[in-house]
């Protein structure tokens, strides 16, 4: 306050951080006016679970003789305001929707007309495309009204900073056909809403200079995640189809294959091999199987992924990378797959003499 005292500023608007009551800004003891706006569930991990509970705490700002002035749109809200305007003798100005009339709406600026019976009608236009704003400008039009400073705040000084206030981050037009709101609880999403179905009904009825498309996000993003959820299913039911299919061709391949040749691995326990110099030739040829099929399987299952993306990309806006865990996962099953079916092939040589048995085959 010392600072905006030597600054030599001549009024100054206060805003509660949270509640108002215990709020810091509640330590000035003498404001000219204090000013309530729209009260709905917000915070009420700390000023209540109710509306009347949350209009109490914000009704914490109130000094006695000094003006309030409030939304009454609410009934709850404003009977507590009130009622606690009379307690300390406050000159209670209540702001009700039938107080003003809006005349015309655009996607770029509201005008409207005010007659709240307190003073004088007055006609004003705000660069917003929030219906509310409407409101928030009459509340700050007769809170400037009660101060009683008609010589310093003539109607056309009014009009004038009503029509240059902009409020970032409240449906704010940031860009040509770019808004962005930064609604936080049910009573601003529900704003928001209205105020996007009513710039849709615009666009869809040519009021715009040029096209306006109002998106809704929540909805995209739940179309998105459905069709990606129906993706999944059909490729990993797919690919798991298809890896079952190969596994059994690998294991019935390969298996058979040692099978089939107990004639060599005959001769060459004939000429000296022992069984574990056996064993590190099936475990080398394993290396070599698991390698060519990486060779072959790699390329093609880069291309299909590839494929893949083209075909997704024409219907939602995704980027493509190349899934390095699942290449992993596929590079260490492959080389199991191989491994465990030639160990069983050798668990089934493993109790047969080879030269009997190609005696037998030979008989």
């Amino acid at each position: 306050m010392v600072l905006f005292e030597k600054a030599g500023v001549e009024y100054l608007v206060m805003e509660t951080g949270l509640g108002g009551r215990l709020d810091a800004t509640n330590s000035v003891a003498r404001p000219l006016v204090t000013v309530i706006t729209s009260i709905s569930l917000d915070h009420t991990e700390y000023l209540g679970d109710t509306v009347e509970a949350i209009a109490g705490e914000k009704a914490g700002i109130i000094k006695e003789g000094v003006p309030v002035i409030y939304d009454g749109d609410c009934e709850e809200a404003a009977a507590v305001i009130r009622a606690r305007a009379g307690e300390l003798h406050a000159p209670a100005y209540e702001i009700r929707k039938e107080m003003y009339k809006i005349s015309s709406m655009t996607n770029k600026r509201i005008d409207f007309s005010v007659d709240s019976g307190y003073y004088d009608y007055i006609e004003l236009s705000i660069s917003s495309v929030a219906e509310y704003q409407a409101k928030n400008a009459v509340l700050a039009v007769t809170a400037l009204k009660a101060l009683k400073q008609e010589e310093q705040f003539t109607d056309q000084m009014i009009k004038q900073g009503i029509a240059r206030m902009r409020w970032q981050g409240r449906m704010e037009t940031v860009l040509p056909q770019v808004i962005i709101d930064g609604a936080h609880n049910e009573a601003g999403v529900e704003e928001f809403v209205k105020t996007a179905k009513r710039l849709e009904a615009l666009a869809l009825d040519g009021g715009y200079e040029s096209y306006f498309i109002v998106m809704d996000e929540a909805e995209t993003r739940q179309t998105h995640r459905s069709l990606l959820l129906t993706v999944d299913v059909f490729t990993f039911g797919f690919i798991t189809l298809i890896s079952l299919i190969a596994v059994a061709n690998v294991f019935n391949t390969i298996s058979t294959g040692v099978l089939l040749r107990r004639k060599e691995f005959a001769v060459l326990s004939s000429v000296g091999m022992t069984p574990k110099g056996l064993r590190r030739m099936l475990n080398y040829e394993c290396v070599l199987y698991g390698c060519k099929a990486l060779l072959y399987g790699l390329p093609v299952s880069l291309l299909v992924t590839l494929r893949i993306y083209q075909v997704v990309e024409r219907s939602m806006d995704v980027g493509f990378y190349i899934p390095t865990a699942s290449i992993l996962i596929a590079v260490c099953s492959v080389f199991l797959v191989v491994f465990a079916t030639m160990m069983y092939a050798r668990s089934r040589m493993k109790g047969e003499n080879i030269i009997d048995s190609i005696r037998q085959e030979s008989l």
